[in-house]
């Protein structure tokens, strides 16, 4: 795993070096990928100045092949055709809202959520920023509980045709949406 890790070494090659079958060595690496990944997700943050947006991407989930991980959702399967009703998604919707925190140094955070309440952001802000960070989001309404829990809040309007404001205020989520769509 060092070899991989640390060496920059393709797994194909670290199997041959290690002496080992490629499946043990993969499965040793997803371990410590895996164990990696829960450590930055519990105590890395985002600090800084830090860009906040939701997207909303399609549940999916129909069918018998995905019957069991639809049982394990707690919920009804997507027909075909279901319609996602008015408002904003949400987990009963199907369609999912997924909040993207991009610090401006280039740390990336999604995160998965039920709904875009003001609490949801305030818990999501309160476990993945810093507090005290310059927060730039769109004026959607649930964001405006952020200025009240320690950080500093910007946003543009959107609806206004505002996308950047002066020189500090420029949401660019949209460059990283292809990473959702994969």
């Amino acid at each position: 795993m060092y070899l991989s890790g640390c060496l920059n070494v393709p797994l194909l090659r670290a199997f041959i070096d290690v002496g080992r079958s490629y499946g043990s060595v993969y499965r040793s690496f997803r371990r410590i990928m895996y164990a990696v990944e829960r450590y930055v997700r519990r105590y890395w943050r985002v600090s800084g100045d830090v860009e906040v947006d939701e997207v909303y991407v399609n549940a999916g989930l129909k069918g018998r092949g995905n019957h069991s991980r639809i049982i394990l959702l707690g919920r009804g399967p997507r027909c075909r055709g279901l319609r996602a009703g008015r408002g904003r998604g949400g987990w009963d919707k199907d369609v999912i809202p997924v909040f993207t925190i991009i610090g401006r140094d280039g740390h990336e955070v999604y995160i998965p959520s039920r709904d875009v309440r003001g609490e949801t952001i305030a818990r999501i802000a309160s476990r993945h920023i810093e507090a005290g960070s310059r927060i730039y989001t769109d004026s959607f309404p649930s964001y405006s509980i952020l200025q009240g829990i320690g950080y500093r809040h910007e946003y543009v309007n959107h609806s206004m045709g505002e996308y950047v404001r002066g020189d500090s205020v420029q949401i660019s989520i949209f460059a990283h949406l292809p990473v959702l769509a994969a």
